[in-house]
Parts: structure tokens; sequence; C-alpha cells
């Protein structure tokens, strides 16, 4: 029985750097020995040029394009570039200083400990943390939740990598995913729950349940399954001796092995309990004394990678001391309960790239052995399956099929002339439990031999169109029969599907694992039941109403952005596309790509006008397969919903890119290394933001916003792992900065920032989400029921006081934003930095509450009715605690935590519409052109009839500069000028009211 399974871990492999789709010796010769991202990339995308070269030419001299199954183009089938792409878009905000590539795990584990340390403890079960924030709020999961489709190609959820079954009860089983943690049914699949919820960290390659005790589960974490392009380092072996409820690290981890390994698979001895065996990227290790300590036997073969992999480990179902392990091109046999596997006894099977074994208690002298291969550009092919019918001694193994090729796209067997094989990311076996003849494998689809490895025949298709029965989403990472009751199970890229027929007919049993890995999110200013997302493996996820999301089209889904009303359209970047759709997730054919544009470019629609878009799209100019130098993509703009673009910036940047909800003028975009703004909608721009005063450029720039009420304050996230590099600060539009990052530890990864009409700021990391108040200078946890997975995306739906966010493995989950008054509030026993606390009533610092940290901890306390500082309260020296009493918010905080009070929004911003189902702004809005000389254009634009009201004002609100009264009917659109010679430099707020109700605010800024 193939005991093994997949818990997923959120980081991905740095040292092996070999390719999804099998890294050909070519390439890996050129990356040999480098570490250095920016070098290993280069040689990356020198290959893979040159190897498009080679395919267009066997494409033409087939008479066929470049095109992979049903006439897609290969870009949506995984590419082997695409995988590089993801691996790379991972790394390069996860990096050491001088550029090269971090032990993420290991700074991710470390984080764990500091914020356990820092804040309290949290890995307990959904409903019973014991960690509280500033307002107790409590985030929620919004989904997808199960697999609802509408349109698109290969619909799914998550990657599911590895299945395991209960020793006892057929109806429980395991599902590892990448990146989303262990999940467990107890009846079937059809019902699904986190085992891991806030294990640090949310990954592995094996697990081992203790067939005597299922209740004591060990788990081997670091994906190796994804091949070194999106492979994940290993934190060590975790284990649970509840079933889950509590983890603990074991003695084995990467630190003690030569060189940083990923992992494979983990297994028990099913006589011997205490005997168990982990595959890595730096050989097969074993211990007999239930994990407490590691021998490494077997060192495995050297790639030119520097790993050593062992990809599989199986027992003999007769024999119990006979142990069987497999590296790429070598199949090992022990006879000793694993302590040695003798060379002298294996079997080697050159020019294979991976192979996995198969066996069977209906014959135990039958061993399986499915095989990749490696060959030119172009050529790679199906490397067979072999049989041994003697217990897999030395020399007993016989080819059973090379053909057709199992590993290609085609159900046919037939490769497409660009169709390589994945076997290093995608390779599955397993044998009938009831019968040693019949034989599944995984692969791109499943195929089945009932004859023992021959007349192999395709069971499975990508395209529901082709019959659902037999639909799975493609990429097949593990095949496994279910001993108790014989049922077939598969994982994929896109989730878990059962078979009772041995593979003729499949059920999708996903639903209820909520683990779909989300790049980024957009959430609708207009209606707050709105959100779309981009997926890896899984495309484009929409939720239009109070429902779940629906599969709106396939692939690597990226980027999203809503237009400002239900008039407009929704658009999401897929791979190295602009993909668009009509507000109810219907595609539309209108728009077009620009030329050149990289993997995983940005996207950000107009705040106000329908129809005009901004894309961050990259890279470099370079050359084309002919030799001539194209240019760029940049930054383009469309202004006709994607049907035409213009190139505004031509710089490389596609990190981020940002609109301002109160000035359609204005917009930021971001390289790693680089910010620029325009103010009159990418006519000019600025030079580089992130070279002005103050700002600490590490080169690992992860995200820009703004503050949604006040476009001169702008917020920039650094990646990387160095304490207060990690938020960048400014209040005059990138003039100069000052670094907000307070006392986050080092090794908390931040990656992406927005910030309300208040100009209170969210921050997602890698741990969680953190709050800084406007009034304050730190950050608070406001992670509360999140699961342990990387932030990729928050967004505010100020309207609906809510915050979204995206993770990386956990689907998406929202909760209210952050409550910036309690009632009452009791202060923590211990407190150090510079915090600020406050209550509507009453504060207590009572029993044993203690200010230490020296001279860096300056603590505020303010309530409305009393602060009391019990008789066990101390200040130690060096420390400052100042207790005042006043209402929240009534005053600046004293001390340094004001410094980001300075230039908050005006408050009549709070009293703005904020929209209803059908558009943003339900009564009217406003736009401003760019100001020509001292002359600017304001258009006043008319949803209802009723009576309008234009007022130009500082920002206090507090004298109307201009005021402006029209009377107009629904559809009208008026426009005025405005001198501004009259006007002294800085910034105005152009108000439009409706019938005395606030309905929209635009910026005016005067130079």
């Amino acid at each position: 029985m193939k005991q093994v399974f997949f818990i997923a871990v959120l980081l991905f492999c740095l040292l092996d750097t070999s390719s999804a789709q099998p890294t050909p010796p070519e390439l890996q010769r050129k990356i040999a020995g480098k570490k250095n991202l920016a070098l290993i990339m280069k040689e990356v995308e020198g290959f893979y040029k040159n190897e498009e070269v080679e395919k267009e030419k066997e494409g033409r001299k087939n008479g066929l394009k470049n095109k992979g199954p049903e006439g897609a183009n290969e870009e949506a089938f995984e590419s082997g570039l695409l995988h590089w792409k993801r691996w790379e878009y991972f790394n390069k905000t996860r990096l050491q200083p001088n550029g090269d590539l971090e032990d993420i795990s290991a700074k991710t584990y470390a984080a764990w400990q500091k914020v356990v340390a820092k804040y309290g403890d949290e890995t307990k079960p959904a409903g019973t943390n014991s960690l509280t924030s500033g307002s107790n709020a409590v985030w929620n999961f919004i989904g997808p939740f199960n697999l609802q489709f509408q349109g698109g190609l290969y619909r799914g959820l998550c990657r599911v990598d590895k299945i395991v079954f209960h020793p006892t009860n057929a109806n429980i089983i395991y599902a590892g995913t990448n990146n989303g943690g262990l999940w467990r049914t107890l009846d079937g699949g059809s019902t699904w729950a986190s085992m891991n919820f806030y294990f640090p960290i949310q990954s592995a390659s094996g697990i081992a349940v203790n067939p005597s005790n299922p209740d004591n589960i060990f788990v081997l974490t670091g994906d190796g399954n994804g091949g070194g392009a999106i492979g994940q380092n290993s934190a060590g072996i975790w284990v649970t001796n509840d079933g889950g409820g509590n983890w603990f690290k074991t003695s084995f981890n990467s630190n003690p092995q030569s060189k940083i390994f990923n992992g494979y698979k983990l297994v028990m001895m099913p006589t011997l309990n205490y005997i168990l065996f982990a595959a890595t990227g730096n050989g097969l290790y074993r211990s007999t004394n239930s994990g407490s300590t590691w021998t490494l036997v077997i060192s495995g073969q050297g790639l030119t990678d520097g790993t050593s992999p062992v990809y599989d480990v199986e027992f003999d179902p007769a024999q119990p001391g006979r142990v069987y392990a497999s590296d790429f091109n070598r199949f090992y046999v022990s006879e000793n309960y694993g302590a040695s596997f003798p060379l002298s006894e294996s079997t080697s099977l050159p020019g294979k790239t991976r192979i996995e074994i198969g066996v069977s208690p209906a014959n135990p002298n039958y061993v399986y052995l499915l095989c990749g291969a490696f060959g030119a550009v172009g050529t790679n092919t199906f490397g067979g399956i072999y049989r041994s019918t003697s217990g897999g001694i030395s020399g007993s193994f016989n080819l059973r099929a090379s053909t057709p090729n199992i590993l290609c796209w085609a159900t046919n067997g037939t490769r497409y002339p660009n169709d390589n094989d994945q076997s290093s990311y995608d390779l599955a076996i397993d044998v009938s439990k009831s019968n040693a003849e019949v034989v599944v494998s995984g692969g791109k689809n499943i195929w089945r031999s009932t004859t023992g490895g021959t007349a192999l025949q395709n069971l499975t298709v990508f395209n529901e169109d082709s019959g659902i029965a037999k639909f799975i989403h493609p990429d097949v990472h593990e095949i496994a029969y279910n001993p108790l009751n014989g049922w077939l199970y598969a994982g994929t890229d896109g989730g878990i599907y059962r078979s009772t027929n041995d593979g003729v007919n499949w059920t999708n049993i996903t639903n209820g694992i909520h683990t779909t890995t989300f790049y980024h999110m957009a959430a609708a200013p207009f209606d707050v039941n709105r959100v779309l997302g981009g997926a890896q493996d899984n495309g484009v996820k929409y939720k239009s109403n109070s429902g779940d999301f629906t599969h709106i089209t396939g692939a690597d889904g990226f980027d999203c952005a809503f237009g400002p009303s239900t008039a407009s359209s929704i658009y999401s970047t897929v791979n190295s596309s602009v993909a668009k759709f009509d507000i109810n997730g219907a595609s539309q054919n209108t728009v077009s790509t620009p030329a050149n544009c990289a993997f995983f470019p940005t996207i950000a629609a107009d705040p106000v006008t329908n129809n005009t878009v901004y894309l961050a799209g990259g890279p470099n100019s370079r050359l084309d397969n002919n030799g001539n130098v194209q240019p760029l993509c940049g930054v383009q703009k469309s202004t006709n919903g994607g049907s035409t673009w213009t190139q505004v910036l031509p710089q490389y940047i596609q990190q981020s890119i940002c609109t301002c909800p109160n000035n359609s003028n204005r917009v930021y975009a971001a390289g790693t290394a680089s910010i620029f703004r325009t103010d009159n909608g990418g006519t000019t721009w600025s030079g580089n933001l992130a070279a002005n005063a103050g700002f600490i450029n590490n080169g690992q720039i992860t995200d820009v916003n703004v503050c949604s009420g006040n476009s001169d304050i702008v917020y920039a996230t650094l990646g990387g792992y160095t304490a207060g590099q990690k938020v960048m600060y400014s209040t005059n539009a990138g003039a100069s900065w000052f670094s907000i990052s307070g006392t986050l530890p080092a090794e908390v990864k931040v990656n992406c920032v927005v910030a309300d009409q208040n100009n209170n700021a969210y921050i997602g990391t890698d741990m969680g989400v953190y709050y800084q108040a406007a009034t304050s200078s730190d950050w608070t946890p406001y992670y509360n029921e999140l699961p342990r997975v990387p932030i990729t995306d928050l967004a505010i739906n100020q309207g609906a006081s809510r915050i979204r966010a995206s993770t990386y493995g956990h689907g998406i989950w929202e909760t209210s934003l952050f409550t910036t008054c309690d009632v009452n509030l009791t202060l923590p026993s211990t407190i150090a930095g510079n915090k600020f606390y406050q209550a509507s009533n009453f504060i207590s610092a009572s029993g044993n509450t203690t200010i230490v940290g020296g001279n860096t901890t300056v603590v505020n306390a303010r309530a409305g009715g009393e602060v009391y500082m019990g008789p066990d309260f101390t200040v130690y020296e060096g420390n400052v605690f100042n207790a005042t009493l006043g209402a929240c918010g009534s005053s600046p905080v004293p001390g340094p935590v004001s410094i980001r009070a300075s230039d908050i929004p005006p408050v009549f911003l709070s009293q703005a519409d904020r929209g209803n189902d059908s558009t943003l702004y339900q009564y009217g809005f406003i736009t401003i052109d760019p100001p020509v000389g001292e002359i600017a254009t304001v258009h006043l634009n008319a949803v209802k009839t009723g009576e309008f009201l234009i007022i130009v004002s500082d920002k206090s609100g507090s004298e109307d500069l201009l005021r402006i009264s029209e009377t107009l009917a629904a559809g009208a659109v008026i426009s005025k000028t405005l001198a501004l010679a009259s006007f002294a430099k800085g910034k105005y707020y152009v108000q439009l009211y409706f019938n005395g109700k606030l309905a929209h605010v635009q910026e005016l800024l005067v130079k």
C-alpha cells in the first residue's frame, strides 16, 4: 500500500534549482553552484529562449503551430519557463541582501518562534485561539468553498500532492495540499477539516501514520515533489501524538545535514513502528527510535544542481525486512530493514529522470517501476514501465512498455511538438491490491494497464466538455488504492478525485478543502459581495454575490482589478496575458495584451472612469528569436477596456501598480527597486521615488499603496529579512520617506499594504496581518483565526467596514476593520516597545503588568473615564508610561508614537457615499482633468436626477473657496473650469453633494 501523502509547504525550495519540468542537463550545468537569483534567471531565460526557437522550427517542420492540447497556447499548460517564473516570483523578495537565495523555511520558522514569544501562542484549533488584538476581530473564510464552475479550462481548488488512508477505517482519508496543510475527512470525502491550521510551516512531502496508534503522525516538511523550480526547503520533521491537536518539532531538520534539501516521502515500517524512512533531496534517512535520531543510508547520486535525491521508498508486502528505494535512475533493495542498501544489489536504468515504485500484496514478487526520461530539446519521451517478478532483485527488471507516451498531454499518447514530460513534477504509480496485473500511472493524465504494465489505456481527460465522468484536473501527483475497499484516488493540481471502478469513472471530492493558492485579489468598492482572485494552477475565481466563488478561466490567474461600477468590466492577468470579463464573469473577446509582457504582470483600473486600465508588465528590452531588439512592455494604459494599449512608462515595472480613489489622475507603479508616480494619467512621470531621501531601498519592494483618503500618503512594503526594513511611509507623494517598520521581527517578511480612509494601515506578511493606527508607530497583530500562510493581498471595502485577505494556500478571508476603541481594556502583563492603547471607558494596568524594554519603550494609555494602575504595576527605569484621560481619537498621542498623525485625511471624507449594488457613486461623480497652466476642468456626471453642488475647500473643509450649484437630470454631464491663479499652492478637495448628501470627493493639486 502506498501510505504516503504531502502536507503543503508554504516555502519554495531555494538551492535545488531544477525545473518542475525536468531540467535538461545543459541547463543544470549552467546553473550549477549559482546562488544569486538574477544570475540563475539569466541562464534560465536564455536557455528557454533558445528552446522556443527549436520548438518553432520543429513545429514548422511538422506543419503544426506551437500549441498544446485542444489548440490552447502552451503557456496555459505549465511550460518549463512558467514554473521557473513562479519560483522567481516567490523568491525575488525573499533574498539575502546581496541577492543570493535565502533559506525561507528557516526564516519562517524563526519568525513563528519570535511572534509566539512576543504576542502569544496561537497553535490551537480554530475557535480556541488565545491571541487577541485591539478590536478582538476574528477572520472568517469566505471561499472558495467548492468547485463552482462557470467557464474556462481546468477548474480546480487546490493542488493535492499526496493521499494516505487510515489503517482500519476506509472513510478516514488524509490529503496533503500544496501550501494549505494537512486535511482529513471522516466520511469518505463528503466533508474535510484542517489538521494543522496554525502549523508554522504549512508544508510536508511525506506522512507516516502509526498503524498501532493512528493519532501518532509524523510529517516531513519540504516539497520535493514539485521539482526544484517550485520545490520547497525542508523545515524538519514534526510529530503529533493527539491527531493534530498539537505539533512538535523533532530533532530531524535541514541544519545538521551537509546542505539544504527538500522532502519527497516519509514512511513508517508497518511491523516495526519505531523505524521510519525519510526520502529527501539529500538522500534517504532512517530512524530506529521513532524519529529521535537519524542516519543517512542512501547518499544518492549527485546531480549537477547539487542535489542527491531519493524519490520513493516502499516495503515488500510479504517480507518485513525488505525495503525498496529509488532515485533518478537507480532502484535499491535492502534485506536488513533498511540498515543498508548495497549498490551490488541495485538495478541501474540509465537515462531516466525519476523512478516511482509500485507493489501489491496480491503478488509480492511483482515490483513495478515507472520512469521518466531526459532527452534533447523537443524530444522528451516516456521512460517506460519495468517489472520484476522476483522481488526486485538485481537484474530482474524487464521493460513492459515504453509506448504510447503516457507522460504527454495527448490522450492518444502522441506528443505535440512542444510537449515535454514533467516527470520531476508529476509522476505517480500504484498497483491494485487485489490484482497485481492492474497498474495505474499518473503524469499529465491517468493511464492504466490490466496486463501487468503492457497495453496502456488512457483513462482521463482535462477538458470537461469531453465528459465529466472522465475529467480530472491535469498534472497528477499521486495515485493510491485504498487497501480497505479497493477504491482508487488521484491527487492533482486541481484537487482530489475518486474512482470506484479502477479509474473508468471519476468523482471530484475536493469540495471542503479550502486551500486555493492566491497570488492576488481585488474587492469591488461598490458591492461588498464582489471579490476576484488569481490562483496558481487554478485560474481566476470570482465571487459576484453572497454565495461561493466560481471558476471563470484557467491557467495561472495573477492580479485582478474592478472597474468603478457594474457598467464596467473586471480584469485579470493570466500568465503573461490580460483577460477581461463582464461584471457577471463572462469572458469578453475584445481585450488584447501589450507586446513583450513578462509573466505575472500587475493591473489596476481607474477608480472613476470606465474602461481606463493600467498594466505594469515588465520586462527589460530583449532580443526576439530573430535577433531583433524588442521594446520592453513597461507600464501600459488603455482607455478602451483593453482593446488597445499605449506605453506610458518605459521602465521595468511589474511588482505593483496603484490608482488613487480620490485622485484619478495619480498612479503609482513599483518595481523591486523603483517607484514612479504620475499626476496626469500617465502623460509624465516622476523620477524614481525610491531614490528619494529616507527610503531604504533594499531592492525587494513588494507593494505600493496609498491612503484611500489622501493620495499624498504613500506606503511601500519591503521584502527580505532585515529588521527596520519592512514598511516605508511618505506624506508628500514620495518626495521623502521614513520607516514605520516598528518592532516587527526581522524574520517577518512583508508582502502587501493597504490603508483605510482615516490612514489606519494594515500589512500582509508571511505570519499573518498586522495593524498600525494613524496615531501609532508600531504594529499590532491582527490575525485572529488566520492560518499560518503568507498573506498575498489585502483589500478594504470602506462602506461595509470590511477588510479581505488573500492567502498563499488557504483561500480568501475577511473581517471587520480595526475597532479603534474598546469600551474597557486590560493591558498585557508585560509590555515593551512603542505601544498605544485606548478605551472609551476604562483601562486597567493591574496585577503584574510590567513595562520593560529600556529606552525604546514608550507606552501610552488613554481612556475616557479611568486608567487604573494597580499596586503591582511596575515601570522599570528607562521606560516611559503615559496615562491620559480623553475620548478615543480626541487628540494626537504624545511622544514618538504620533509620527503618522501629521497629515491624516479630512474628516468629511467619512461622510462620502460608498455605493450600493450598482455603482460606487450612486448619485453622481466628478473627474478632474490635469491642470493646463492655471486652468483646471471639472466634469460633473449625474447618476440620478437632483440638486448638485460642487464645493472646493482645503482639507479642513472649514472654508469654501468655490461653490457651483446645478440641477441635473440623470445621465447629464457638465464641465466647469477653475481658475487656479487665486489658489495658493497645495492640495484642495473638490466635493460633490447630491440633495445635501456628500456623494464624491476628488483631490486637486495646485502647484
